[in-house]
């Protein structure tokens, strides 16, 4: 996702670059990582999106499932395949699940602010422009 992607979804002119970070492995998992930064104050943080796959034989909805763990407080469903949260550090995970290739394939993307339930339409949109290539 290109930084004026990111910036149109979220309604911030201000999404200056991405960059690509190192692959992360976890058991069987192999997760790509894009970092998105703001423009002023120069490279502030704004969040992440890491996209990666396991097994098919665990399913969209389980791994949606398994995810919700890791959040802070209740799960916001956006759609069947997407959901936010608020996250343990503080910000907020917006995650969709698809069956792709073989695999379950989760895209997340872990912004900087907490969770805004003004901005159900955007999480929505994100994930589904993100589903849509996974």
């Amino acid at each position: 996702m290109s930084p004026a992607e990111f910036a149109k979804t979220f309604d911030d002119t201000d999404v200056d670059a991405s960059s690509e970070q190192p692959q992360t492995h976890q058991d069987q998992f192999t997760a790509y990582n894009c970092d998105y930064h703001l423009a002023d104050p120069p490279g502030t943080h704004l969040g992440t999106l890491t996209v990666g796959g396991v097994p098919s034989l665990l399913s969209p909805q389980k791994a949606l499932q398994l995810f919700s763990e890791s959040c802070a407080d209740d799960v916001q469903s956006l759609y069947e395949a997407a959901m936010y949260c608020y996250s343990k550090d503080g910000g907020t995970d917006i995650v969709v699940a698809k069956s792709s290739h073989g695999e379950t394939r989760l895209a997340t993307i872990s912004l900087v602010n907490p969770p805004d339930g003004t901005m159900r339409a955007e999480y929505t949109a994100v994930m589904k422009t993100l589903e849509g290539r996974l």
